[in-house]
């Protein structure tokens, strides 16, 4: 830490030593941001480069139905934590800071069965439409997309989390899962099952001549 401040400039060289070595709330809030500040480069990176592999990998129209998918699940996901993942970030740390533990237990015990409950809720409701009433879209689409919408309990529970994480000022918990875990995993089980079916794809998975109309 003293090697990286003797190389910044005088007039920035006190502010980043309060900042990185100070123990009150202003030092810490300053670090929680930094630290998500870094956070988010490392996600916007994570997805630019896995973006354009996973693109190369799966082609054209392959990416673009996973795409779709992907983007349904997101729109989705941010609705069935009702609220509950930003209200928490107002009322954990007032329940935290008057002692009120019972308030505090049961907020959280609430908050993730609620968003646990209405993502599986939606993900049903969702396959439902997807599955019988097939018609309104490429038939292309439908078992891609009830794959990603089974991810809908999840997704939502994950966004209550990163509201504790925020509530709890544990920045790393709450950004780290969702921005960096998250992408990793979803490129390194596709990367897997890219290679393990052997590259170069020759044949995509998914094309519109192979999927019978109807």
């Amino acid at each position: 830490m003293d090697r990286l401040l003797k190389f910044m400039p005088q007039g920035l060289r006190q502010p980043a030593e309060a900042l990185l070595t100070g123990s009150g709330e202003g030092a810490r809030s300053g670090r929680g941001a930094l630290a998500a500040f870094i956070i988010r480069i490392a996600s916007a990176f994570l997805a630019f480069v896995s973006q354009v592999l996973l693109a190369r990998w799966m082609g054209a129209f392959e990416f673009g139905v996973f795409s779709y998918g992907w983007v349904w699940v997101i729109v989705l996901g941010s609705l069935v934590s009702a609220g509950l993942a930003t209200s928490v970030i107002r009322f954990l740390p007032e329940y935290r800071e008057r002692g009120e533990w019972h308030r505090f237990c049961g907020f959280l015990r609430a908050g993730r069965s609620i968003a646990a409950g209405l993502g599986l809720v939606a993900a049903l409701i969702a396959l439902a439409i997807v599955n019988g009433w097939s018609w309104l879209l490429d038939p292309v689409y439908v078992l891609p997309l009830s794959l990603a919408l089974l991810s809908l309990p999840a997704y939502g529970l994950t966004d209550f989390q990163d509201g504790v994480g925020r509530a709890q000022g544990w920045i790393d918990l709450a950004l780290i899962p969702p921005y960096i875990l998250r992408p990793i995993f979803l490129f390194a089980f596709i990367g897997i099952f890219y290679w393990w079916r052997g590259r170069p794809m020759r044949r995509p998975l998914l094309s519109p001549s192979s999927v019978p109309a109807g």
